[in-house]
């Protein structure tokens, strides 16, 4: 199963999101409350990467990251 980050609802009024330092090589071997702590730029802000998007399943060897929404802003 790969590891899925969804967007949360709310985010319309985000300018930007770097999620650059999201790779599945920075997340091998941690589990879902380390994921969501990871820091992420939301608006040129470091945030938790929990505090914009839902982060469920886990990174298997090669599962990889699945993004589903609306990532336009990334």
């Amino acid at each position: 199963m790969p590891l899925v980050i969804l967007p949360r609802d709310g985010l319309r009024g985000t300018g930007s999101i770097d999620l650059s330092g999201i790779t599945p090589d920075r997340l091998a071997g941690l589990g879902i409350a380390a994921i969501e702590r990871m820091p992420v730029e939301i608006d040129g802000r470091r945030q938790p990467l929990a505090s914009a998007f839902v982060v469920s399943g886990d990174l298997d060897d090669d599962s990889g990251i699945e993004c589903r929404g609306d990532f336009s802003r990334v």
